[in-house]
């Protein structure tokens, strides 16, 4: 428990200031910008808790079949879990892009600007909500497996090395402006998945399960 508490620890701390990162920036566009990333993230925050039960769920597993010496399961199982976490974020994001000035409504009644625009961030950002259902049962497996590390540097190298860098640089310095700043999360769920997904395969994650 203790090797898969201080990385996780590490993570949760980065996401928090991740989330400070970008509602800075989001403030350079205005309060139109920032009330809707806040709304937006209010509705992330509720509709990703399926896939830290997804993740949870995976390691446990996938170290308990680790430890028996079924390799094979144990891969079923995270390939499984990605693909449970695909289908319901992706799922979950076609609801949120079609019901997108709906649900803004609900906490912006009566300003049709703000509605308008959060409902624009909100169908940017649920772009993305596939990639992310696999990449948490990707990190899951990681974890079961034992390599807590290698979860924490993909997803250090996925906050500082990706998303803020891009956060940045689409949003200050190209024609994008705000827009990039929504964009680049997308961008960013892409490119860490796929790291992740190519880790996977490398069966580099492969070791002692954790315990």
């Amino acid at each position: 428990i203790l090797r898969l508490g201080y990385p996780a620890a590490i993570e949760q701390s980065m996401g928090a200031l991740t989330v400070t990162v970008i509602t800075v920036l989001a403030a350079t566009f205005g309060t139109l910008a920032l009330a809707s990333y806040g709304i937006v993230f209010r509705i992330m925050t509720f509709v990703v808790i399926p896939t830290y039960g997804i993740s949870m769920a995976t390691s446990i597993l996938l170290g308990q079949n680790l430890g028996a010496g079924d390799v094979s399961s144990a891969r079923r199982i995270a390939v499984a879990a990605a693909t449970l976490g695909f289908t319901l974020m992706g799922t979950a994001g076609v609801c949120l892009f079609i019901a997108a000035e709906s649900i803004a409504g609900i906490f912006a009644p009566g300003d049709p600007q703000l509605i308008e625009h959060c409902a624009l961030v909100l169908r940017i950002f649920v772009l993305g909500f596939p990639l992310s259902g696999i990449q948490m049962a990707m990190y899951g497996a990681f974890r079961g497996a034992g390599a807590t590390m290698s979860a924490l540097v993909l997803t250090l190298t996925g906050i500082w090395v990706i998303q803020m860098p891009l956060c940045v640089v689409l949003s200050q310095y190209t024609a994008l402006g705000e827009m990039g700043l929504w964009w680049s999360s997308f961008i960013a769920a892409t490119v860490n998945t796929l790291i992740a997904v190519i880790y996977f395969r490398s069966n580099r994650w492969q070791g002692k399960p954790a315990s």
